[in-house]
């Protein structure tokens, strides 16, 4: 039996000192039926130039768009989608690392069951200037396989956007929501899940998730919450039975909101967003994260070194 189609989908915008590993560690997959899929967002950098070396390199498996126009995240997503020929779609950051055999071992996960939509696996968070090793994602968030989106919906992921791999004909047709310009993968998972198909992980870590400034910066803007937020008003006016989980989500969203706001001082919004999140899930358990954020720093850093993930900082700060 011939195996199934890959298409490695990934995005780039000004991410030239990234790009190379990116590529590198797709197209050296050791997957034959395989595409890579980098879509440009109208980089100003050396971004573009970078790709069109490597699709001149490998024009049977590098499929570029440089000279596009400049869509934002979630429309950059869908150009790159719509070039998208394969009957599974690995999706990897533009500033991420593939391991070595993670796309066969996810073809591999997928042939078990025709039910099988959603396939993730841990990863390696890594500070980029130092390439030294942070922790393993699944220290955030544990691995966890089930069917419907119910889990997903609470938790906000199951675990970095860079492992995951979709079942084509599980996404939606018009696939990642425009009305979300940022944060459009969270509901896009969603979405491949609606359906009640089966999700789960493969054992082992198969990608490195690239931890720098401008990803850090991101998940601290207005934008990123305002979209998290939407994600969860959108699928409950669409898919009423998610209710719960997508209250449950929105109490965690003021909870990260608030320990932003409490880290910056402002402890009156702080307090508000606390508020929300406790309205939202009558749960009282966010406040040992204010109060953690209005520690001494020294006594923070030694309480992390102690219990690590367990700190409610941990928990709340990273989708």
């Amino acid at each position: 039996m011939n195996d199934p189609k890959v298409s490695v989908l990934i995005i780039t915008y000004n991410q030239e000192q990234f790009i190379n590993d990116t590529l590198r560690s797709a197209i050296d997959q050791d997957y034959k039926n395989l595409e890579v899929v980098v879509s440009d967002d109208g980089s100003s950098d050396g971004t573009p130039k970078i790709i069109n070396e490597y699709t001149k390199r490998y024009p049977l498996r590098v499929k570029a768009i440089t000279n596009g126009q400049n869509l934002g995240i979630t429309g950059n997503c869908n150009r790159a989608l719509h070039q998208c020929t394969g009957s599974f779609i690995a999706i990897q950051g533009g500033d991420d690392v593939l391991l070595p055999n993670k796309i066969r071992m996810q073809v591999n996960w997928f042939s078990e069951s025709e039910k099988r939509v959603l396939c993730y696996h841990d990863a390696e968070v890594f500070e980029s200037s130092s390439n030294e090793k942070i922790c393993n994602y699944s220290e955030m968030a544990p691995l966890i396989s089930g069917i419907g989106p119910v889990a997903l919906i609470e938790r906000m992921r199951l675990g970095a956007a860079t492992t995951v791999m979709v079942r084509t004909s599980s996404i939606p047709e018009y696939g990642f929501d425009i009305r979300l310009p940022m944060v459009s993968d969270w509901k896009f998972q969603i979405d491949c899940l609606i359906g009640g198909g089966e999700y789960g992980f493969i054992d082992g870590v198969y990608a490195r998730y690239r931890r720098h400034g401008k990803n850090s910066r991101l998940k601290a803007s207005k934008q990123y919450y305002e979209d998290c937020l939407m994600t969860t008003y959108l699928v409950e006016k669409e898919c009423t039975q998610y209710a719960l989980a997508c209250r449950k989500a929105r109490a965690r969203i003021y909870g990260g909101m608030a320990i932003d706001m409490a880290t910056r001082k402002n402890y009156r919004s702080a307090f508000q967003m606390y508020m929300k999140s406790v309205k939202e899930s009558y749960s009282w358990k966010l406040l040992p994260g204010i109060i953690f954020i209005l520690l001494p720093g020294a006594l923070r850093k030694l309480l992390i070194k102690l219990f690590g993930k367990s700190i409610p900082e941990l928990n709340y700060s990273q989708h």
